[in-house]
């Protein structure tokens, strides 16, 4: 009983931590130098449902971003960028050509090097929402074009500077995003679709990270659990013996 009991909190506890981690990655400008943290994507392409179209998870479609804050200079956050096309089969072919995120803080520009050397910002084909900042490979804003990074290509490193409207010491980037092209499966029921787009399904610090508020109440509210049953154990042996 106490071992369930304590597998609960351990299992709510790390719900709440995951809960956090999927929706925003945070830097400090003081702490953070030299800190990377990676987002992991899905695929989705636009399937045709009663004559609308839906965003429709693709089986094997896949990225993951990384970032490391490198230097902060006022309002200027700059980061180096890693992108890693990790499609798998049934997907055939992909392309990488844009990803991006929106910032709890306003972005005032941006600039980039590296193969995603141009900036955007604005709507998310597919996904529906519009995004803060982008960075694509070519094409426009944050649609994107033909060209990416392929399944078969290394890392496609780079720099990015965010120019924020106010300095901050904080920077929380979340609703990370990216554009396939060129989407082609092995049946190619999927044939060089350029339509797609993938969301942030994981995200996770290259460092130990400390529980949030949220996950020490879950753990402590687990241990009062343990904590009442071993009491009440206590007071029927204490009870039976008299």
């Amino acid at each position: 009983m106490l071992f369930r009991l304590a597998m609960v909190a351990a299992i709510v506890a790390g719900a709440a931590s995951s809960a956090g981690a999927v929706t925003t990655l945070m830097w400090s400008s003081t702490a953070d130098v030299g800190k990377t943290q990676t987002v992991s994507f899905n695929g989705l392409y636009g399937a045709s449902v009663n004559h609308r179209t839906v965003a429709t998870p693709l089986a094997g479609l896949s990225s993951t971003l990384a970032l490391t804050l490198t230097r902060v200079s006022g309002k200027d956050w700059t980061f180096d960028y890693a992108v890693d096309n990790t499609s798998l089969a049934p997907v055939a072919a992909s392309k990488v050509s844009v990803f991006g995120f929106d910032s709890l803080g306003k972005i005032s520009g941006a600039s980039s090097t590296g193969a995603f050397g141009r900036s955007g910002s604005g709507p998310v084909p597919l996904l529906g929402t519009s995004a803060d900042v982008c960075f694509r490979v070519s094409g426009s804003d944050c649609t994107g074009g033909n060209s990416g990074v392929t399944i078969d290509e290394p890392l496609s490193k780079g720099s990015l500077t965010l120019r924020f409207e106010r300095a901050t010491p904080l920077v929380n980037l979340n609703n990370f995003f990216v554009r396939y092209a060129a989407v082609t499966n092995a049946n190619r029921s999927i044939n060089n679709v350029n339509g797609t787009s993938g969301e942030a399904v994981l995200m996770a610090d290259a460092v130990d990270s400390v529980p949030e508020p949220a996950s020490w109440a879950m753990m402590i509210t687990g241990f009062g659990l343990i904590g009442g049953t071993l009491r009440r154990r206590r007071t029927t042996l204490a009870t039976t013996t008299c």
